[in-house]
């Protein structure tokens, strides 16, 4: 049975993608819980008089405020339960959370090792240890599944470029680290490189390739490159970048930075080789610096 995403609690699934039954769950993640349920439920319910009324709710101790039969008496805190449950709530969401993450990165190994159309949804539930019925509980279809994946990595991206721009190195200087920094993200994320490789058949602009399939992820490639095009500006405006249009050099810097991180995945089938990593600082050190400006690398 397939629900709407975010119907169910994940506490109230087996990885079965079954809804649990108020007896204790077979399923090893849910052993014994199941047998809480009517626990609760009863504690929620629970009624007490006090001075011949009856109060409902989730129980009360201490002194209570409330009119009976002519008599104030009064109403205390409430009752640990309520902590409780509370406490209990955070943590089904805590384990929703690892298990929608599970999930994700299920999808980004087998988007990167199958591609997009041939990857499936029954080998990612293997994968992550879920059915394929409970994929859906998370997930509306396969595309979403796609864009969730690619969004997410979209803002870990964005979070990291945002530390580095923050810095105050010399601008130059701060487009170098991010070439490092940018390196240094996608070799831990090898999947992740090539699910952008089967993307439109072969190497493409990170930006564009998340907008095609991720809900707002426009906005977050614009901001990527607004980020770059005011680092541009601030070294057009110290002498160390050359002349031109920010955004376009932002763009452009930005082909260059994605296309030789996904030259990393490629298996060279027309033999164009690769550069090392202090050949690419040189050669965007010589596209981007200023004519005048001494070559650090």
């Amino acid at each position: 049975m397939v629900q709407a995403r975010g119907v169910l609690a994940d506490d109230n699934v087996c990885r079965s993608g079954t809804q649990r039954p108020t007896e204790a769950c077979s399923c090893s993640r849910h052993d014994g819980i199941g047998r809480t349920t009517g626990v609760i439920r009863a504690t929620q319910r629970r009624e007490r008089s006090i001075n011949g009324s009856t109060i409902t709710g989730l129980g009360v101790t201490g002194r209570a405020q409330t009119r009976a039969n002519g008599t104030l008496g009064t109403i205390g805190r409430l009752p640990e339960s309520t902590s409780k449950i509370d406490r209990r709530e955070q943590r089904r969401a805590a384990r929703r959370e690892e298990n929608r993450a599970d999930i994700l990165d299920a999808a980004e190994t087998v988007f990167g090792e199958d591609g997009i159309q041939n990857g499936s949804i029954r080998r990612i539930a293997e994968l992550s240890g879920f059915s394929p019925a409970a994929i859906y509980l998370f997930f509306d279809d396969k595309q979403h599944l796609l864009s969730e994946t690619l969004t997410r990595r979209a803002d870990e991206w964005n979070s990291t470029i945002r530390v580095v721009a923050a810095n105050d190195r010399d601008p130059l200087d701060t487009l170098h680290e991010m070439i490092d920094v940018s390196v240094d993200f996608f070799d831990a994320r090898p999947q992740f490189r090539l699910l952008l490789r089967h993307i439109r058949g072969g190497p493409a602009v990170t930006g564009p390739v998340l907008a095609e399939f991720a809900d707002h992820v426009n906005a977050r490639y614009f901001e990527f490159v607004t980020q770059i095009g005011k680092i541009v500006a601030a070294g057009q405006a110290t002498g160390s970048i050359r002349s031109g249009g920010e955004r376009s050099l932002a763009h452009l810097y930005s082909v260059l930075v994605n296309e030789y991180i996904l030259m990393a995945a490629s298996k060279d089938e027309f033999g164009v080789g690769r550069l090392t990593q202090a050949e690419f600082h040189a050669f965007v050190d010589g596209a981007l610096g200023a004519p005048s400006r001494p070559r650090k690398r």
